[in-house]
């Protein structure tokens, strides 16, 4: 058997075993589906019996308000002096 027709076995096999690894449609609870986040069962204390809660399953709370505020000026104006800065050994070989 020759092996070009077998690569191109493998790569449409894989092709369609990857396709269906996507995006079904549906979230895995119902509080991580944005519709359901002020709903009462994602509020505690309902849904910290059975861990539903969105902070919870989201890393952070969508109904806390959003922080407004303009950052600060983080700009290092430190000067480096290039002659001082060790390169390291730069031979080849």
């Amino acid at each position: 058997m020759k092996v070009k027709p077998l690569i191109s076995i493998l790569i449409v096999a894989a092709t369609l075993t990857l396709s269906g690894c996507g995006w079904s449609g549906y979230y895995r609870y119902p509080c991580q589906d944005p519709v359901n986040w002020n709903a009462e069962e994602c509020k505690p204390p309902i849904c910290t019996a059975n861990g539903w809660c969105s902070p919870d399953l989201l890393g952070f709370d969508p109904n806390a308000p959003v922080e407004t505020t303009a950052p600060t000026d983080t700009t290092d104006e430190t000067v480096v002096d290039p002659t001082t800065v060790e390169t390291g050994d730069q031979t080849n070989g």
